[in-house]
C-alpha cells in the first residue's frame, strides 16, 4: 500500500508542476484543503473515491474517464 500512495503522491505533483501551479494554487483549483494536498503529495494520506475519480483526468489526461468506459461497455 506505501507503494500506492507513493505512486499516487508522484502523480499529484507531476500534474501540479504540469499545469504550472503552486501547492496552494492546485488546492483551490481542486476544491481541496491545502493541507490535504500536502497529505496526498507526500503519500500520508488518500483521496477518498469520489475526490480521486473527480481529480483523475486531471491526474491521468491520457486515460479514459471512467465514465468514458462504462458507456462504453454499457453500448456493447
Amino acid at each position: 500500500m506505501i507503494s500506492k500512495n507513493m505512486e499516487l503522491a508522484s502523480q499529484f505533483k507531476s500534474a501540479r508542476a504540469r499545469l504550472g501551479l503552486s501547492q496552494s494554487q492546485a488546492s483551490q483549483a481542486w476544491k481541496v484543503n491545502l493541507r490535504t494536498l500536502q497529505g496526498w503529495e507526500t503519500g500520508k494520506s488518500w483521496p477518498q473515491r469520489p475526490t480521486l475519480q473527480r481529480l483523475w483526468p486531471i491526474l491521468f489526461p491520457s486515460a479514459p474517464s471512467s465514465s468514458t468506459s462504462t458507456r462504453k461497455r454499457s453500448e456493447s
